[in-house]
Formats: structure tokens, sequence, C-alpha cells
């Protein structure tokens, strides 16, 4: 529904004088059905389920590529992606994004979704915005990765409904990138 909206540009919601009509909503409904996928592990006859490995996750995107054309994927949230390398979890986050680095290669686009440990208020009581510094292991991904971005909500914790977010780019290492996203030569 949310992406229907977007794709759009319209509001989809009742009482809104510009609405998308019900055949505008289908058009959009279409658009999202042939080109975005969702991969979840299935839940087993005993009401479980496994925990999605990387290598597990990256065998179904190579199978969309193949059957579907996907050039772009995002892994979200990191810490829920099962680790069983055994690893000192320094070395289990370098090795994972090592392999994910050589396996994004493959795509036009790769993003993992790394969320903050949780967060310290300063003297003010405030949450200050998160680095990459603070994801566990962020050390790593601040080595590893070519570009790190936040996307943060900085009066979410004072007003609830707040809708203003704060887009940053902690590093970026290609400039390719940095001009897609500052929109500069």
């Amino acid at each position: 529904k949310d992406l229907a909206k977007i794709y759009l540009g319209k509001q989809i919601d009742k009482g809104y004088s510009k609405r998308a009509t019900a055949e505008e909503y289908r058009a959009a409904l279409n658009f999202i059905k042939t080109r975005f996928y969702y991969i979840s592990p299935e839940i087993l006859k005993d009401g479980t389920c496994e925990m999605p490995t990387h290598d597990w996750i990256n065998e179904k995107v190579r199978y969309l590529k193949l059957q579907n054309g996907v050039n772009a994927f995002i892994k979200d949230p990191w810490n829920k992606i099962m680790d069983l390398s055994g690893l000192r979890d320094d070395q289990s986050i370098a090795l994972a994004l090592s392999k994910n680095k050589t396996f994004a290669n493959l795509y036009s686009a790769a993003f993992y979704v790394a969320h903050p440990t949780k967060p310290v208020r300063d003297k003010l009581g405030k949450i200050p915005m998160p680095d990459q510094f603070s994801i566990a292991g962020g050390a790593m991904f601040n080595n590893m990765m070519d570009n790190i971005l936040c996307i943060w909500r900085p009066f979410r914790q004072i007003d609830k409904t707040s809708k203003d977010v704060k887009f940053v780019a902690l590093k970026m290492r290609r400039k390719n990138i940095r001009r897609l996203l500052l929109n500069t030569e």
C-alpha cells in the first residue's frame, strides 16, 4: 500500500481530494507486484522458522536475478541474518561484508540496513544522531563499506507524530554515488 502511494505520488487514503483513482491504484500495485520481490523464510510445520543466512538470501536473490532480471536488492535488517561462522563478532562481520561486497558487484545496487545499538542519551537527555560506530561492529562497517548513509528522525523522541527526516551521508567513497545523491557534477 505504501509503495503504491510512493509510485503514484498521490494519496490513496479516503478524505483526500486528489486521491488516486481505483484504476491508478491497481496500475501502481501491478507495477510493484511485477518489480519488487520479498524474500522471507518459510514457516515450518511446527510453527517455527529458521533464521536466514547471507548465503541463503544471496541464493534467493541470484535466482530472482536469473528468473526476473532483478538488478538491485536490500537486506534489512542486518542483525536478523544468522551467522554460522563461529568467529568473533568483528571477524564474522568482516567475513560477511567481504563476501557480500563481492556478491553485490553483480548488481546495479545493493543496500544493507543496519540499525544502531541501544542509543545513549546526551547530557540534555536527547538521543544524538547515530553514526556508523553506533552499529554493533560499527568500526568494521566503517572500514569495509563504500558508502554509509544515515536516515534519522531527529524529533521522533520528543514528538511521535513528527515526520521530519534527516538524511546524512556519513561516508561516500564512490564519487558517482555522491553526484547522484547530491545531484551535482
